[in-house]
């Protein structure tokens, strides 16, 4: 599953854990430090970072400007399964 997700300077921080998938987060635009587990990673576009089940994570926008974020979860995250109600329709 791919989700595109736009993160602002002035957002909220949101640590969070994932038991069940790993996550991979690739950076597209923007600057920010991307928190897994105990280390703070630099990251701007062309970033890319595997989150394992099951580590503490969040991203925290630096720069001036937004950072877009396309998150690969493997497998498909049970709360946004629905997403992807579409590809059962036989009008695919």
């Amino acid at each position: 599953m791919l989700v595109m997700n736009e993160l602002t300077p002035d957002m909220t921080i949101n640590p969070h854990t994932h038991e069940d998938f790993d996550q991979i987060a690739y950076i597209v635009s923007g600057d920010a430090l991307y928190h897994v587990g105990e280390e703070a990673f630099p990251v701007s576009a062309g970033s890319l970072l595997l989150i394992p089940a099951g580590q503490p994570h969040y991203i925290e926008p630096t720069g001036s400007g937004p950072v877009l974020n396309v998150d690969v979860f493997a497998p498909a995250r049970e709360d946004l399964r629905h997403l992807l109600d579409w590809m059962a329709s036989d009008d695919v």
